[in-house]
């Protein structure tokens, strides 16, 4: 894996993560995961492909293989990502609890109806790319 798909990689994981994205420290720490990762996952993997090619994709494929293969490569990069950026000093806000307002409820039960959404979208998109592989 080159180091610009490792970048690449990165940088879509921690926008999809946290919104925003990755510091040089993170790229550096998921450069160093990676070569664990491709070890681990394998070299090609059509799921991080397309996820990469179509960003927009993440977060519905993410949810499909939640349900129905969560050990998916694509869900063992996605987790690498988490754990650095937990670590992160500039991210502690993203992972901090907070308390919450009848705001915080009626946004819950939004992110609840747009990850349905995403999830039938994503396990379409899982049918369609399994069926092309």
């Amino acid at each position: 894996m080159s180091s610009e798909d490792t970048d690449r990689q990165a940088a879509a994981y921690s926008r999809y993560l946290v919104g925003r994205a990755p510091s040089p420290e993170v790229l550096a720490l998921y450069r160093s995961a990676a070569s664990s990762l491709v070890e681990i996952c394998g070299r090609a993997d059509p799921l991080v492909e397309f996820s990469l090619r179509y960003t927009w994709s993440l977060g519905c494929i993410d949810a499909a293989l939640a349900l129905t293969a969560p050990d998916a490569p694509l869900r063992r990069r996605l987790f690498t990502m988490f754990a650095i950026l937990e670590t992160q000093p500039q991210f502690a806000d993203e992972f901090a609890t907070f308390d919450h307002t009848l705001r915080d409820a009626t946004a819950v039960v939004g992110e609840l109806v747009f990850s349905g959404f995403q999830l039938l979208t994503g396990l379409l998109l899982l049918r369609f790319l399994r069926a092309r592989s």
